[in-house]
């Protein structure tokens, strides 16, 4: 089973600000007095003030952005207020038409109405006579479209409401909901439509595998979802089965259906607003006549309707409420003028029965009660359940709430916190790549792990007992350090002395999680290197810091730091800049090379490393799931299980808190390490040797992989 281990430098929230503590550098505290907070420079001993700015620097002006926030809410308030007295006003104006309207549609209808009962008056007469035209048209009514004679024309009508009869499958489920689309699908051996950006790959695995179209084909349906019936192979993240573009025929965006399979299937996929063509493959020449598109629910769009077609005196009373509704059915572009006053709007007032429970509220992120410790009769909470049966709907809530840092969601649930999630994942890990896309990538890399470890085992049934025996050559941190700096220089480039000062962390300091961390060298010192060990983390376990120091010491964040700077540093504005995921992928990549440096023989070291960074990548997926797709408990037990076996709710929501408190802290670690090992495995046939392609990679420095790639790999360097 795995044993997730994380290692971070970030700065650390320590509360409120304590004159007689000592904190570690990069600690984040809050002054009560001004309401203000600080960072520390440097290890802070106890007694120092928080206005010594040597030790502290501030950090953020909370007062000042509450009282901005105030500002704009009091301004807010009073452009809603005058805002609904306007349309409260538009709206009565639009009600007296609406009136006057009515009562003289009602008088047109009255008059309708005689006419109609004078006509079929003398229609039921003139039916008696058998030579009369109407009698004619009266007995064909009888008749439906397959030959059948009904008794009487009611009996004919009445057997339309079962499906049979004049319009029998006019009304049918599939075809109201789904209309049959054959696409004029092309033969193209070996070439697929990529869904990346919508050109034609080539496909070199095989011989006639794929189809593809090679041109546009007219597909005027964006918005809608479609059942799409194709077989389609994703042997690798881009072998898309459809493609969509707009009408300059410019690609919007692609997807996959029907994976590892080269069998007939449905998937629903959904095409995007303003698409006006397609491309899609598939796999196999026999299932070429097979492929069929279906248009999914919600045919019936406002342009494929006439004006007035549906009017609210052809709806019965209630057909249509919210249940009835697809999200954002009803917005304000399909609504008339005055459509909506104020006195037909859905605004309900709901007065809570709030019991008074001191010191206890309500957690958002579990519903449960929960306790607060900082004070007495702060909080206010409902002991029991209010029934609320208003499901679907958006309220407004006057209350009052404080959100405690324990309690709060993925970036899913926030105001434009998916947007936000994007930039995040591509500062974290130096990608283009969207989130989606990287859930994919681990997946495929934490499905690749298993089956390795599955075959690993089934060569070594005791390989599992071996792993957790395993010890290291050396078991002093400094020692270790020493023998991995020998080691390094044997195939890597020489870095000349260095200097470094060694220590654990003191008892307060011991915080879960993190094993260890490197303080890079200042600008004006470069000989200050720091690394800091956690003893209650690390343990006895001589292995895990063995690969601790290679992480922080001798090839990793050391070793890297100090080669820039020596080779490669020009401008002081370089120390600033970089990439996590870079920085984080190389000392991940560098702990594997030290297992063989301890004497591991590959098998075991391959199967140790697999089985540490697995844990990695599946908490980097359960990130995503989050912070990005708004999982919750179930899709993160689910999920967990599958690589870590049974999970309790506690272990899967502990993980959901950390991923909801600090979005994309496993990123850099898992994605870093994995485009830092296919970084090398492209590179390797452009250099001589390792050492030479090592060296032209840590020359870079910390960059992202976007310009490492364009620069590193041969067929991409200008």
């Amino acid at each position: 089973m795995s044993k997730f281990i994380g290692r971070r430098i970030v700065p650390k929230h320590d509360g409120v600000w304590d004159i007689n503590k000592e904190y570690e550098e990069l600690s984040i505290v809050l002054d009560k007095a001004s309401g203000e907070s600080y960072i520390s420079r440097r290890p802070v001993p106890v007694g120092t003030a928080i206005s010594d700015e040597i030790y502290w620097m501030q950090y953020s002006l909370y007062s000042a952005q509450i009282a901005e926030a105030v500002k704009e809410m009091e301004d807010t308030e009073a452009r809603l207020i005058q805002y609904v007295d306007t349309a409260e006003s538009n709206m009565n104006s639009r009600v007296n038409s609406t009136e006057s309207l009515t009562n003289s549609n009602k008088a047109e209808l009255n008059s309708r109405m005689d006419t109609l009962d004078k006509r079929l008056d003398a229609n039921v007469s003139a039916s008696t006579d058998k030579d009369k035209d109407y009698a004619a048209e009266v007995v064909d009514a009888r008749v439906d479209e397959e030959g059948t004679k009904y008794g009487s024309v009611g009996s004919h009508i009445r057997a339309i409401g079962s499906g049979k009869g004049i319009l029998k499958g006019a009304v049918n489920g599939s075809r109201l909901s789904f209309l049959d689309i054959t696409p004029e699908l092309v033969w193209t051996a070996d070439k697929y439509i990529s869904r990346k950006y919508g050109g034609l790959d080539n496909f070199s695995q095989g011989s006639n595998v794929y189809f593809a179209t090679l041109d546009y084909i007219p597909f005027p349906y964006g918005g809608c979802w479609l059942q799409v019936y194709s077989a389609m192979s994703t042997v690798e993240s881009d072998k898309s089965g459809i493609a969509f573009y707009d009408a300059n025929k410019k690609f919007i965006s692609g997807s996959d259906y029907n994976r590892e399979t080269k069998k007939l299937a449905f998937r629903r996929i959904f095409c995007p607003d303003g698409t006006a063509y397609i491309r899609m493959s598939c796999m196999g020449q026999d299932n070429l006549n097979g492929v069929g598109i279906w248009l999914d629910d919600y045919r019936i769009s406002v342009g494929h309707l006439v004006d007035r077609a549906v009017t609210h005196e052809k709806l019965a009373e209630k057909s249509v409420e919210t249940d009835n509704l697809a999200d954002e059915a009803i917005t304000s572009e399909k609504l008339c003028d005055n459509a909506v006053q104020v006195k037909n709007a859905a605004f309900l007032e709901i007065p809570l029965e709030i019991v008074l429970t001191p010191d206890l509220y309500i957690a958002r992120a579990k519903g449960d009660l929960r306790t607060y410790t900082p004070g007495t009769n702060t909080y206010f909470a409902t002991e029991d359940y209010l029934p609320f049966p208003y499901g679907g709907s958006k309220c407004l809530l006057r209350a009052s709430m404080s959100t405690a840092s324990t309690d709060v969601s993925g970036l899913a649930f926030y105001d434009q916190g998916k947007e936000y999630y994007e930039l995040l994942v591509r500062d974290n890990t130096g990608t283009d790549m969207t989130p989606l896309e990287l859930k994919d990538y681990l997946t495929d890399k934490l499905t690749q792990g298993l089956m390795n470890l599955s075959q690993s085992y089934s060569y070594n049934p005791n390989l599992l007992n071996d792993l957790d025996s395993l010890t290291a050559p050396k078991t002093d941190a400094d020692a270790i350090l020493q023998t991995l700096n020998q080691k390094a220089a044997e195939c890597m480039p020489d870095i000349g002395d260095t200097t470094y000062t060694l220590s654990y962390l003191p008892e307060a300091l011991q915080v879960p999680n993190n094993l260890a961390y490197y303080l890079s060298s200042p600008l004006d010192n470069e000989s200050r290197n720091i690394i800091r060990i956690n003893p209650s983390e690390v343990g006895d376990d001589s292995m895990v810091l063995w690969t601790t120091m290679a992480h922080e010491g001798y090839p990793g964040h050391l070793y890297q730091h100090q080669y820039f700077m020596q080779n490669s540093f020009e401008y002081n504005i370089e120390t600033l800049i970089g990439s996590l995921g870079t920085s984080e992928g190389w000392a991940y990549y560098v702990e594997k090379l030290s297992l063989e440096w301890a004497g591991l023989d590959e098998a075991t070291a391959d199967a140790y490393f697999t089985n540490m960074i697995l844990g990695m990548a599946a908490l980097s997926v359960v990130d995503i799931g989050v912070n990005y797709e708004g999982w919750g408990i179930e899709e993160t037990s689910n999920f967990l299980t599958t690589y870590y076996g049974e999970l309790d709710k506690n272990t899967c929501q502990n993980f959901i808190d950390t991923c909801a408190n600090d979005p994309g802290v496993y990123l850099p670690y898992s994605v870093g390490y994995y485009k830092t090992e296919d970084l090398f495995e492209q590179m390797a046939d452009g250099y001589s040797s390792d050492k030479n392609m090592y060296a032209a990679y840590l020359k870079m420095g910390s960059m992202p992989f976007t310009l490492l790639e364009k620069y590193l790999i041969p067929d991409n360097s200008i």
